[in-house]
């Protein structure tokens, strides 16, 4: 449901949270949602190979605001960018494994004020929590001696406080049908640390085994939001975003491990996404919501 030129609930610490001030006068109003995200990805080799990795993940939010009249303020706990990873069997090579994952934790406290009858602003401050774990085992024949057998591990493990931002937002009511929303989000520079584990055995024999201190550093994108909101009846509302995120500045991951440098290219372009949805309120319990 497209909510950044409704904001009418908790979320809007996420969607707009100008929305804040709008709530219903010493209303308290919480939010807890889940989305189930299933990725897909499959990848050709040379050789026409095909390698698939199917991957499910849950990504948790949950939202409690409270309005004061002219004034309210919230704290959301959520995932912003989504998350999820890809898990390859027998590549890069037979009987290896190929296993990344990432995700975001956002904590955002929120407060908004109205300026005017029909005007609100507010105001959130993101602290990001991260998590992105890098596994590669491959085997082979030793090149030098084909009859041993080569087996490398590579296990790279990040998380902590990775970074800060902020959001804006502004919510005009223009008429008891129409509202317009904007919502702006700052980029953010993050750093993660981590640890690189790194384990050669040839033959049955270690010849290499490390666990360096590594950090990964990235930006996540600028966003930006249009939206109006529709009040078509006492039950019905209809909602229509504009959104647009600038990911070519997520345009590589730089790797340090033991004072050396890697970066690697994402190859990411910024997104315009559009969305429409409605809400129909069927009693005073259930509300319909897509």
């Amino acid at each position: 449901m497209p909510l950044v030129g409704i904001a009418d609930d908790a979320t809007s610490i996420y969607y707009n949270p100008a929305g804040l001030a709008t709530l219903k006068s010493g209303s308290w109003d919480a939010e807890v949602s889940g989305t189930d995200i299933m990725t897909n990805y499959k990848y050709t080799d040379p050789s026409k190979k095909e390698y698939k990795s199917n991957l499910t993940c849950l990504v948790p939010n949950a939202y409690v605001a409270k309005n004061l009249g002219t004034m309210g303020f919230g704290l959301g706990v959520y995932v912003p960018f989504g998350g999820g990873g890809i898990k390859y069997t027998d590549y890069p090579t037979p009987n290896g494994s190929l296993e990344a994952s990432m995700g975001m934790f956002a904590i955002t406290p929120a407060f908004a004020m109205k300026v005017m009858d029909n005007l609100s602003l507010g105001l959130g401050l993101t602290a990001y929590y991260g998590s992105m774990i890098q596994k590669v085992h491959a085997t082979m024949p030793y090149p030098l001696m084909p009859a041993l057998t080569l087996d490398s591990k590579t296990d790279s493990s990040y998380s902590g406080l990775a970074g800060y931002g902020a959001s804006f937002g502004a919510l005009y009511k223009a008429t008891d049908m129409l509202s317009v929303g904007l919502t702006a989000k700052t980029p953010a520079a993050m750093k993660l640390s981590g640890k690189a584990k790194n384990t050669v055995v040839v033959g049955g024999s270690t010849v290499t085994d490390t666990n360096l201190d590594s950090t990964v550093e990235f930006t996540t994108p600028m966003y930006l939001a249009l939206g109006l909101g529709f009040k078509l009846s006492t039950a019905l509302l209809l909602g229509v975003d504009v959104q647009y995120m600038a990911y070519s500045s997520m345009d590589k991951y730089k790797y340090t491990t033991n004072g050396v440098t890697e970066e690697k290219k994402t190859y990411y372009h910024d997104m315009i996404n559009a969305n429409l949805g409605a809400e129909y309120l069927l009693n005073s319990v259930f509300t319909l919501r897509g």
